[in-house]
């Protein structure tokens, strides 16, 4: 099957196939397993700031396995910014 034009916002995570639908980014010609495959993209960023926005929210613990019990214990900060 022959490729087809479609105009698409990352920000937004839209596949649009008209034009004037919604503000986009980027216009490109795809077959449908590469619109599939764009689609599971953009799914996996939603997954991941979902992820994200609730791990927010959590106080930072690392688990240590001990004498097979898991034992939650408080990870010192990191600093992670630039030297």
């Amino acid at each position: 099957m022959g490729k087809s034009k479609y105009y698409v916002s990352v920000q937004a995570r839209t596949i649009n196939t008209q034009r004037g639908d919604a503000a986009y980014e980027f216009e490109i010609e795809a077959g449908e397993e590469e619109l599939v495959q764009l689609q599971e993209l953009f799914d996996s960023m939603d997954e991941f700031d979902q992820a994200g926005f609730w791990r927010s929210h959590q106080p930072f613990f690392g688990v240590q396995p001990r004498s097979g019990k898991r034992r939650l214990r408080l990870l010192p900060q990191r600093n992670l910014s630039p030297s």
